[in-house]
């Protein structure tokens, strides 16, 4: 019988298509070969025959094998017998399950987890094939039910190393690309049983378990040595060798510099240029010369026992390389269904180098009824005087462990029943130097952060937003607007409008470059430092090391990336000499052509002293365009609808005379010079006296500043621009079902608790240091704990209070506004005295004890009287708190019938518009500051400001006056979605952050009407006090767990501070009913 032609039929060269056509005659061909041929029972007696044909089939019954007696002629006896391997289509399988193969090395399991296929790994089989094997559908489409998101990931640049846990679920592949300069990744997912496997190579990717390729596969087929020329580069101790292509070169894509790959990373694929002078294993085909040059290095020849010597050489290439298979470049591109990776126990996944990966681990729903939903509901108010116009609207959530995975199973309507885009945004800690994940619980859902949608709202108005969470997909969607290139270091983010953001790895993927329609801004955002040069201030970039980024999160609305980098060691300025700070900055681009950035920069080491004299971004968009501005605010050009706005910047303001000893004096930084062709902004922090050693800053000390870039901004009055950035629009959704009534009762009843608490604690614990020596006491709370726990009596709290002024007034009749050094002051006043009075004076009311109401009345016409000699009767303003404190005093005054000439009431009037004008306290509108016309960006003084808008507050409530301004936006953005106070963000000063009076001054704010968000947020923040009251170090009290190594001057505890403004807030709500 002739020899067949077995590779014109199923040999290495032929296709996919020529194997499909060659199937009939491969049965043919196969078939009279099984008919033909004779059998034996066993492999072990057809061997042992020896047929007098020279050529011959034969079958072994038992193992179902063809063998081929082929004994050339003129040839001794002996055993000739080969196994061909042709019976049963065994090649025909063999080629089929080739192109299965390393698909992802997969292992599939079925529903049960048992195992129900497992792909060969061969060499030559391709991650592309179109081919896919229906069992692997069937297997994927029985698993088709609902799923629910177990985890998302979201990396870009990255190098993968991640872990998480599951009982079963599938991996699905969003989005998988090799990072830039990346010839090859390795993708591994390992699980408990199993390991899986992609192998890329640059430009391919995978969308939605879609793989798409520019590559084919070629086999190097070695047949002519004579066509190879060797050529031994000894000065980089390997030998070339060259020969003509061994693959057709019609679809290859001629202008690429790469052109061969070898997806097992055994040989590197280099350019023309490139394999003239490399070390290692390399391969390249040279369009021009139309040459295929091979680079093996000397010692892999040696090391496989042959020489340096071109006969040898190509005895050892050919052994080691003949059928070996590359990938080739094409014009084209190829597509592959991937199926799911099922995944059981702890899965790890890595890879060996930068990607782009964007995926989702998705487990079978449990819920019983696709439709049913949690329900949120939240207010949010525009309280401007202006409406806002398609800005973002954020609502704070806090989800419960395994609650819901992702924003795909969110929706939120208004109460029109219109819904809105949503996305979400993990909420990174609000301590910012301990930098603890709140964003998500371990099991991957959901915990604390924000939706975002984007609305407008009308003037002076709110709106009502219902968020449904439900236990599967409501939506699906695949956004890409991030591009990766490999020709550069960077990346693009586009947007629908077709707004192109550039990030640059050189200047630490901040913006380096912004393109829009109009205009191509270049250099927009640096990180500098500030230098002692001789007592003057000297910019300078120390440069960007360790520069990296990731997508934290690409959806409907917005792409946020976060980029990290350490200043470099610095080649001019030897103070630099490590990478002491670390700057991580999260940008949101919006699709609508927003984008904001908040900047947390971090000493990553202890900073030595006189090293770094401030720390700024410097934005600068290069434009001729006309141009409005708000100066150290923001600037606006109109005719290309283009703004910047400064939000804040924070810093170490010394407030205290021991913060001297401590960090010194760095002041908030806001600069911008603006001229013709020009907008350029610095933000940060600037050490306030360049004359004196500046102080060292401990390492894990956080300062932090925050800008927008509006590339579609409606607004052209630069004033109303600040009001609407600088009041964002935010509230807290709950999933509490109560009446707000309901829920407001429930919270001041849990307050109550707090408060009794609180009253105990100065009772029996509190030592005579947490009392500044006896004076600063908690009676206003001992009020609370009789009104909400029946405990003691009037006269009792009475007799208690006598005693107190006794001891350090001489009388209750000779209280007055003292000396600060004796805590006697208006400030201590305002937080020791009139809480207490007012709670007694209600009492004394409702006890019909006219003496006693005479008495603190008495009180408070003198205090009432030295607080307008000493803020009205003079002409040099006062701070803002000043002004609340004796506010509150005047309005007790007005409403004890105490103003017979009118003055008081003239007085709440005068500051009524103190608190309201530009001119005064409100250069932003709903924004009061500390002294008058300050800028709110560089004057975030929150434990002032709430301190001020409290008193202010409780005046009001007590005169029953409407009051002028509304700080609730302002104070909802300064609370965490977890409850806990962004202080960092909010205070400008060490000594007056983390302190429990913050709290107390802000609860009156969120309790003096029924909002759902207010309410919500009053929730929140009350549970996280409860939680973190316990960091104490001597008579100072810090929440958050806050770290601080600085010691205030003052001699008393906070927390007694606390304790009296919540007894505000109780006893004017009790009282109110």
């Amino acid at each position: 019988m002739a020899i067949p032609d077995k590779d014109a039929l199923i040999g290495p060269t032929v296709t996919e298509a020529q194997f499909k056509t060659n199937l009939g005659a491969i049965v043919d061909f196969i078939k009279p070969i099984e008919a033909q041929s004779p059998t034996y029972a066993t492999s072990a007696l057809l061997t042992a025959t020896r047929p007098s044909e020279n050529q011959l089939y034969a079958k072994a019954l038992d193992t179902g094998k063809v063998w081929y007696w082929n004994k050339p002629v003129g040839s001794q006896n002996g055993n000739y017998w080969s196994e061909t391997n042709l019976s049963d289509l065994d090649q025909a399988k063999g080629y089929a399950d080739g192109k299965y193969g390393r698909l992802l090395d997969d292992i599939i399991y079925d529903s049960r987890g048992t195992k129900s296929i497992t792909q060969k790994d061969y060499q030559a089989a391709s991650n592309f094939s179109t081919t896919v094997d229906a069992r692997l559908l069937k297997v994927f489409e029985s698993s088709a039910n609902s799923l629910v998101n177990q985890y998302q990931f979201n990396k870009a640049g990255e190098k993968l190393n991640l872990s998480f846990l599951t009982d079963q679920a599938s991996l699905l592949i969003k989005k998988l690309t090799p990072g830039f300069e990346k010839r090859y990744l390795n993708f591994v997912v390992n699980d408990r049983f199993d390991s899986h496997t992609i192998d890329m190579i640059e430009e391919e990717q995978i969308t939605n378990n879609l793989l798409v390729s520019p590559y084919i596969q070629s086999t190097l087929v070695i047949n002519n040595v004579a066509n190879i020329v060797i050529n031994n580069n000894v000065a980089y101790n390997t030998v070339l060798l060259k020969m003509p292509p061994f693959f057709s070169t019609a679809q290859l894509q001629q202008s690429a510099a790469r052109l061969i790959y070898d997806r097992q990373r055994i040989f590197y694929p280099a350019t023309n240029v490139d394999i003239l002078a490399v070390s290692e294993r390399a391969v390249n085909f040279n369009v021009s010369t139309n040459t295929v040059t091979f680079a093996i290095p000397h010692a892999d020849i040696l090391a496989a026992g042959y020489v340096i010597e071109a006969r040898s050489i190509l005895e050892y290439f050919s052994k080691t390389y003949n059928n070996y298979v590359f990938d080739l470049k094409t014009t084209q591109n190829y597509t592959r269904q991937i199926p799911a990776v099922l995944l059981t126990g702890d899965v790890s996944i890595t890879t060996n180098a930068l990607c782009n990966f964007n995926a989702e681990v998705n487990a079978k729903s449990q819920s019983v009824s696709d439709k049913s939903y949690t329900r949120y509901e939240t207010f949010v108010k525009n309280n401007l005087n202006v409406a806002v116009t398609s800005r973002p609207v954020f609502i704070k959530m806090k989800f419960n462990p395994g609650e819901v995975f992702s924003d795909k199973y969110i929706r939120v309507l208004d109460e029109s029943g219109a819904e809105y885009e949503c996305q979400w945004i993990a909420d990174v800690d609000f301590n910012q130097r301990r930098n603890k994940n709140y964003g998500y619980h371990a099991d991957g859902s959901l915990f604390c952060g924000r939706l975002v949608i984007v609305d407008s709202i009308a003037a002076k108005s709110s709106k009502k937003y219902t968020v449904q969470v439900f236990k599967c997909k409501v939506r699906e969607y695949s956004i890409s607007r991030l591009s990766y290139t490999n020709t550069s270091d960077g990346v693009n983010i586009t947007t629908e409008r077709g707004d192109v953001l550039n990030l640059s790895k050189s200047t630490g993927y901040l913006i380096n470059s912004i393109t829009t329609s109009a205009i191509t801004y270049s250099g927009v955002e640096q990180n500098l430092l500030i230098r002692n040069n001789n007592g003057a201030e000297q910019y300078f970039s120390a440069g960007y090391a360790d520069a990296s980024f990731r997508v934290v999160s690409e959806g409907l609305l917005f792409t946020e990336i976060e980029s990290i980098s350490y200043n470099a060691v610095s080649q001019t300025y030897p103070e630099i000499n490590q990478k002491f700070l670390k700057y991580t900055t999260r940008m949101r681009i919006y699709k609508n052509g927003l984008i904001t950035v908040k900047k947390h920069v971090q000493c990553a080491l202890e900073l030595p002293t006189n090293t770094v004299y401030g720390v700024v971004s410097r934005v600068q968009l290069t434009t001729s365009a006309s141009k409005t501005q708000r100066a150290g605010y923001n600037v606006i050009c109109p005719d290309l609808k283009h703004s910047f706005s400064a939000v804040f910047a924070s810093a170490d303001v010394m407030r205290d005379p021991l913060e001297a000893n401590y960090i010194g004096a760095k002041n908030p930084h806001c600069n911008n010079l603006t001229g013709s062709s020009f907008i350029r902004y610095d933000i940060g922090w600037k050490t306030a006296n360049f004359t004196i050693a500046k102080l060292p800053d401990v390492k894990g000390w956080a300062w932090t500043h925050a800008f927008e870039i509006n590339l579609n901004e409606v607004q052209t009055d630069a004033t109303v621009l600040s009001d609407i950035v600088l009041n964002t629009l935010m509230g807290f959704a709950s999933s509490n079902p109560s009446y707000s009534p309901v829920r407001k009762s429930e919270i001041m009843s849990q307050l109550g608790d707090v408060i009794s608490g609180l009253a105990d604690w100065y009772q029996y614990q509190a030592t005579i240091d947490d009392k500044g020596g006896g004076i600063i006491n908690a009676l206003a709370a001992k009020v609370v704990k009789h009104l909400h726990k029946g405990v003691s009596s009037f006269d009792k709290l009475y007799t208690e209070f006598s005693d107190w002024a006794t001891t350090y007034y001489g009388s209750v009749d000779q209280i007055f506004i003292g000396p600060d050094s004796e805590y006697k002051s208006l400030q201590f006043v305002s937080r020791n005295v009139s809480p207490v009075v007012w709670g007694l004076y209600q009492l004394a009311l409702r006890h019909d004890d006219q003496v006693k109401i005479d008495a603190l009345k008495a009180v408070v016409s003198r205090l009432s009287s030295q607080a307008y000699s000493g803020l009205i009767e003079v002409t040099t303003p006062v701070n803002s708190n000043f002004y609340a404190a004796g506010f509150r005093l005047w309005a007790m005054a007005v409403q004890m019938g105490l103003d017979t000439t009118g003055k008081y009431a003239a007085a709440l009037t005068m500051l009524d518009g103190k608190y309201s004008s530009r001119s005064n306290f409100a250069t932003t509108q709903n924004i009061i500051t500390d002294n008058e016309l300050q800028n709110i960006i560089t004057a975030r003084y929150l434990h002032y400001q709430v301190y001020a808008a409290n008193n202010y507050l409780i005046g009001c409530s007590i005169a029953n006056r409407q009051p002028t301004f509304d700080l609730s936006s302002f104070v909802l953005d300064s609370i965490h979605s977890y409850g806990g106070i962004s202080e960092i963000d909010f205070c400008i000063a060490e000594t007056r952050r983390n302190g429990p009076s913050t709290v107390a001054f802000i609860f009156h704010i969120l309790m003096q009407d029924y909002d759902t968000s207010k309410l919500e947020a009053a929730s929140r923040l009350l549970n996280a006090f409860n939680e973190y009251l316990c960091n104490v170090r001597g008579n100072q009290y810090k929440l958050w767990d806050a770290y601080s190594h600085i010691n205030i001057s003052t001699s008393f505890s906070d927390v007694l501070f606390a304790a009296n403004i919540f007894a505000d807030t109780f006893i004017i709500e009790y009282f109110s009913q």
